[in-house]
């Protein structure tokens, strides 16, 4: 099974001259060097938005990577020979799903030191116990929901359901708090809560939400919900 997951990221990942240039040279003039011109001319200074923008492009990335995958899959029909070798495909996809987070994580790590290095963040501020639970939750919240979105297009076989939730990203970017406190919402920030990214983002803009508290029940009902529900797709996709 690990040679096989492998395998599938040096066709799609490793080797893949666009996705460095997404990280190192777009990212920065696309994200980075905007935030830090507001912060130095504009009086909107967030301590710790540029290290949220920066995770929220890694989710991005690894929904998209994660997505795309199984769309090569279907269209090469190397499902079937992964069926074949006798692996559980929900499985399979799920560890997929792990190992391109973790490893878009070491390259986005290693974009994080080079803007410490030139002092462009305080790497304390994520470095901390509120931060490191966060990428904890985050790396949970990233396979729960590619691995719904995956399951889904099992599911439509043919169909691009992703186009559907590419719609959605920037829209979840606000209803996340990615760039401020979802309290600002007032009582639907409660609701956002339910979104599986809201809370690991808020704790890293607020630490004081970090504890066994509403907002983490909510997040661990969303956790819960999306796993049954592509348990429960996938399984009608194998009936199909």
């Amino acid at each position: 099974m690990i040679k096989a997951i492998n395998f599938l990221l040096y066709k799609k990942i490793y080797t893949d001259k666009n996705f460095y240039i997404q990280i190192f040279i777009r990212l920065p003039f696309a994200l980075v060097f905007p935030i830090i011109f507001l912060m130095n001319f504009v009086q909107a200074y967030e301590n710790n938005v540029l290290i949220t923008l920066i995770l929220w492009s890694l989710v991005s990335a690894a929904v998209f990577e994660s997505f795309f995958m199984v769309k090569y899959e279907i269209d090469s029909q190397s499902d079937y020979l992964i069926k074949l070798t006798g692996i559980n495909y929900y499985i399979f996809h799920i560890l997929l799903n792990l190992f391109i987070f973790l490893f878009l994580f070491a390259i986005y790590l290693l974009f994080f030191l080079a803007l410490a290095i030139f002092n462009f963040i305080n790497i304390f501020a994520i470095l901390n116990l509120a931060g490191i639970i966060a990428i904890l939750l985050l790396l949970i919240s990233v396979v729960v929901v590619t691995q719904l979105i995956n399951c889904l297009q099992i599911f439509m076989k043919d169909k691009m359901v992703f186009n559907i939730f590419n719609l959605f990203m920037d829209i979840l970017l606000i209803l996340t708090g990615v760039m401020f406190p979802i309290t600002l919402f007032g009582d639907l920030g409660l609701v956002c809560f339910l979104i599986p990214f809201t809370y690991p983002f808020q704790i890293i803009i607020d630490s004081s939400l970090l504890g066994f508290n509403l907002e983490f029940l909510s997040w661990i009902i969303s956790i819960i919900g999306c796993c049954l529900l592509s348990a429960t797709i996938y399984k009608r996709g194998l009936k199909r």
